[in-house]
């Protein structure tokens, strides 16, 4: 199943949050930033292969699915970004719609 071992990384950092005394909640903390990196990934990949919809294991959980739409918004910018003609003047600077 897409995005089970994405999910199950966020419950074994939900559950060493837990040990530490920490509180669990939806937002992305130094607990949950592996797993958020790791669907920004999978987004990324998904976007590259044409996919346009996050896995539905992913749909409950903001913090992963924040990351998969991040990474979709990375490619989607990138791809934007090298067919601009501003973009790719020779300078190294983005133009000033995407800078």
């Amino acid at each position: 199943m897409r995005g089970l071992d994405i999910r199950i990384m966020l419950a074994h950092e939900r559950v060493s949050a837990i040990i530490d005394g920490r509180t669990c909640d939806s937002a992305i903390d130094e607990y949950t930033l592996g797993s958020h990196l790791e669907a920004h990934r999978l987004g990324y990949a998904d976007a590259q292969r044409g996919r346009t919809e996050p896995p539905a294991i992913f749909r409950d959980e903001p913090i992963l699915l924040s990351g998969w739409n991040d990474g979709v918004d990375a490619f989607t910018d990138e791809r934007e970004m090298s067919a601009c003609d501003g973009c790719n003047d020779g300078t190294g600077n983005p133009c000033h719609i995407h800078g």
